[in-house]
């Protein structure tokens, strides 16, 4: 019995160990079960179920009676080392949100782009559209959503493009773990599909499932392509007051351009421990077996044991985070297989009514799990980001932003166009939030 067949066999176990455990350990009273954890924003992190699918945006199962479209318009001074060029930069955004008691809707635009004094031929633009549909109960959450983006190069780090929003951020995160190759000129689509799907079983049990098809395209840099599906499901116990403990097993296919492809089957539990709600820690791991298959040649088999550890703290004045992340990606349209370590930290300090400072840093090392595209020693390649915000509030609708950002790239092997360099952005503008329109 080969390692994977153990894996799938240890995830069935797993999942109807814990159902026999719900089954004994369900309440027998008539006590009305809350809703699921952690559904709307206002909800601590370690009280969420482990799901696919983090509920940060405006929508929740909590019932608000409101409905309402915002937007946002800025415009920004960008100064980039890579292009030695500066560029306007204008971006936007426009959101519709609709609440009601059985289901949430969430449309959300984001766009803008880079116009060059200097080399027109360089200006650039991203676009990103997402759409949820969320229906929810007092025991069950089902979330089917989809998104869209263009992006100019490969995202890593924090974008001076405009700004990304958080949860562009976020879902490309969940999709794509190994974006941390830097490529000036991939431009890339990205397509995703998320259906996702919570139940409370009892007042410490819940279940958890998703499925995500994506797809991702570069235009015009001749770097890989993928096609993505991946699902998963698993079980949350929670025991104490909010500690809790997962166990999700999930399988992922990736079909790269040019018929290689790789599959993967993992096992992970989670533990999550908050403490008084001002900060939380998550710990994960369990093995994962990663095959790759390629025409005319024989699989290649690894494998890991991926790992997680994150460390959230939360007052009114401060954020902070530092997380670090071990497992296997596809490697971000420059490699086919690759296992990924990855460090990052930012703080967030509110100084006053007006001001707030943040400092964030990044880094990724990233090695090819065989060698595909070429024979001898696997090729690898690492990346860093660092940099410093400053947001000053204007009054009530006018935001004042100042950035530098810093990103570093070098490979270790092979010699491939465009991924060793250094660059640095600065950029500088204001940020018109317009007032919610009550619908």
């Amino acid at each position: 019995m080969t390692m994977t067949r153990l894996l799938k066999l240890a995830g069935v176990l797993c999942l109807l160990v814990s159902l026999a455990a719900f089954a004994q350990d369900a309440p027998q009273s008539s006590v009305p079960v809350p809703p699921i954890s952690g559904a709307g924003s206002d909800g601590p992190e370690g009280d969420r179920p482990f799901s696919a699918l983090r509920y940060d945006s405006t929508s929740g199962t909590g019932f608000v009676s409101s409905s309402f479209l915002s937007t946002h318009v800025g415009l920004s001074y960008l100064y980039d080392s890579y292009a030695n060029d500066s560029a306007g930069s204008p971006n936007g955004s426009l959101t519709l949100v609709h609440r009601a008691r059985a289901n949430d809707t969430e449309i959300d635009y984001n766009g803008g782009g880079t116009i060059h004094s200097q080399d027109s031929g360089i200006n650039t633009q991203y676009h990103r559209l997402a759409a949820s549909e969320t229906f929810h109960g007092a025991l069950w959450r089902v979330t089917l959503a989809d998104q869209s983006s263009y992006l100019p190069n490969s995202a890593y780090g924090s974008s001076a493009f405009g700004g990304l929003s958080p949860q562009l951020i976020q879902l490309l995160e969940l999709l794509f773990p190994n974006q941390s190759f830097i490529q000036q000129g991939g431009q890339q689509y990205m397509n995703a599909v998320i259906l996702n799907a919570d139940r409370s079983l009892s007042r410490k049990f819940s279940m958890h499932g998703a499925f995500v098809y994506s797809l991702m395209k570069y235009i015009d840099s001749g770097l890989i392509g993928l096609h993505a599906y991946q699902g998963s499901g698993g079980l949350t116990r929670q025991f104490g007051r909010r500690d809790s403990i997962a166990a999700d097993y999930s399988w992922g296919l990736t079909d790269f351009t040019g018929s290689t492809s790789m599959q993967s089957n993992k096992l992970i539990v989670k533990y999550t421990h908050p403490f008084r709600n001002r900060a939380v820690l998550e710990l994960s791991g369990g093995p994962e077996a990663v095959s790759l298959r390629s025409p005319g040649q024989p699989d290649k088999n690894r494998m890991l044991v991926d790992g997680a550890a994150s460390f959230t703290w939360q007052t009114s004045r401060l954020d902070a985070s530092l997380s670090y992340s071990h497992n296997s990606g596809s490697g971000s349209g420059l490699l086919q297989g690759v296992e990924m370590h990855s460090v990052t930290a930012s703080v967030r300090h509110r100084l006053g009514r007006v001001w707030t400072v943040g400092l964030y840093d990044g880094f990724n090392n990233v090695n090819q799990l065989s060698s595909l595209l070429s024979t001898g020693t696997p090729f690898s390649y690492s990346s860093a980001h660092s940099g410093v915000s400053v947001r000053r509030n204007m009054g009530r609708t006018m935001t004042f932003n100042l950035k530098y950002d810093f990103q570093y790239q070098i490979e270790s092997q092979r010699a491939i166009p465009d991924t060793t360099y250094r660059r640095n952005q600065v950029l500088a503008g204001f940020t018109f939030n317009l007032h919610p329109i009550s619908l």
